[in-house]
Order: structure tokens, then sequence, then C-alpha cells
């Protein structure tokens, strides 16, 4: 009887040994395979705010339909007769914003501009825009004459903070 259990323990440890190295190399199979094979999945890119996300950037409120935030770079303002500064608009939703077939859709939009506080006007220098990512889409150059300054408007806000200091001391 013992030649018996001998005999059937023998073929039963025959074939775990071979199914595990059945299994060890379909793996290493399997892996090599994945390794030089590309991947279907594509690479997103990280997401860039232009101008960068730092302290120098200053919140000064929404649009009235809540689409557009504006901000102004603190550190860009240059004090004079006229002012010149840099701002940040952001779309807050690009499927409901209207684009008005004026520009192509982006998400960021940096403007140079320049505000004449005594006068209560300003000029648009540049602007560039920007897809979700922060890639550059296009670069906008002015050569306009000084606008007025509407009551409640965003550059009325930006008249504000600068002219007057409005808000100046609250933070992000």
């Amino acid at each position: 009887m013992l030649k018996i259990k001998n005999l059937l323990v023998l073929p039963i440890i025959a074939l775990t040994t071979a199914c595990s190295t059945m299994d060890s190399s379909s793996a290493y199979s399997r892996s090599h395979k994945s390794a030089n094979k590309k991947s279907s999945v594509p690479k997103v890119p990280p997401k860039v705010v232009p101008g960068g996300t730092g302290d120098n950037w200053r919140y000064l409120g929404n649009s009235e339909d809540g689409l557009i935030t504006s901000e102004i770079n603190e550190s860009s303002i240059s004090n004079g007769s006229v002012n010149k500064f840099q701002d940040r608009k952001t779309i807050v939703d690009q499927t409901k914003f209207d684009y008005q077939n004026l520009t192509p859709k982006y998400k960021y939009n940096l403007s140079w501009w320049r505000i004449d506080c005594a006068q209560k006007q300003y000029i648009i220098d540049s602007s560039s825009i920007y897809d979700v990512y922060g890639n550059l889409i296009k670069n906008y150059y002015f050569s306009s004459d000084w606008s007025s300054i509407n009551s409640g408007s965003i550059v009325d806000k930006q008249y504000n903070y600068i002219c007057k200091g409005d808000g100046r001391n609250i933070g992000y």
C-alpha cells in the first residue's frame, strides 16, 4: 500500500510543478509583451494657469452672469499719470459662454491695460488667449482710442482697485 501512495503522490507533484512552471512563464510572457506594447491611453498634459498662481494675483469678482472671473496681477501695476497693469479673465464654463464667433474658444485671457485715473478711461494694449491646459491659442494687439469706464462693469472694478485702492488690502 505504501507503493500506491508514492505512485499517486508523484504524478500530483509533477502536475503541480508543471502548472506552476506554465503559469510563471505565461506571466513572464504577458509582462514582457505589455512592456514592449505602447499604451493606447493618451497622455493628458498638466493644466497650467497662464500668468501663474502666485500671491501676486488678486481676485476682483465675477461678471454679472457668473461666467467670467476677473483677477489683477498686483506686481504688474505701474503707477503714474497713466497706470499700466495685467489682468486675467477665466471663463468659468466654456459650454455656456457666448464667444460670438469673435475668437476661438478659450479658457484664459491675459491682457495688458492702461488706465487713466484722472480721466476715468482705459485702453487694452494686448491680449493673449489660452486653452484649458494653458497653451497659447492666439495673441491680439490693439491700437484703439481711449474708452470710458462704465459704472458696475469689470473695468470699473479694475479702476476702483487701481485708482482708489479698493480691495487692495484683501488677499485672494
